[in-house]
């Protein structure tokens, strides 16, 4: 099993695209990152990472790796924000971006009757309307939390 932490480390390299400079983004050394990488390699059972001269580079693999990460430390942030609303007595917010016809179709099912009061421990519900390649352009800077598109 892929350790959450791991993968962690491994985004951080993404994104600063050295071992030093994720240690410094992570508050830990530059052999600690490295390990936490190796280690990763090993649990995942393919070649993550490579040598081009005297620097690393993420693989296919590691980049597939990165993408899933991406998306499950998002999903993590995000149930840890529910929690700490939950905690202090506030409602969550989950906001979709939808193209017309699926909101018109999908969304009505999230509010409740008109009239009626949203359960306390229900989210509230905001809806942005963007065609398919703007609703995944607003996901990935996480405008919205969920883009309803097509293929």
């Amino acid at each position: 099993m892929l350790d959450v932490r791991r993968l962690r480390v491994l985004a951080e390299f993404a994104s600063h695209g050295t071992v030093a400079a994720a240690a410094r983004a992570l508050h830990l050394t530059g052999p600690a990152v490295s390990q936490q990488l190796a280690v990763l390699e090993k649990e995942a059972g393919v070649q993550l990472l490579e040598k081009r001269g005297r620097t690393l580079h993420l693989t296919g693999a590691g980049q597939r790796l990165v993408d899933h990460a991406h998306v499950l430390l998002g999903n993590l942030a995000a149930a840890e924000s529910d929690l700490t609303a939950l905690r202090q007595g506030e409602r969550g917010t989950v906001r979709v971006a939808a193209f017309a016809s699926a909101a018109r179709a999908i969304m009505p099912s999230l509010w409740p009757e008109p009239g009626a009061a949203p359960a306390p421990e229900e989210p509230a519900v905001f809806l942005v309307e963007h065609e398919p390649p703007a609703a995944e352009a607003a996901l990935g800077r996480r405008e919205v939390d969920i883009a309803v598109t097509h293929s």
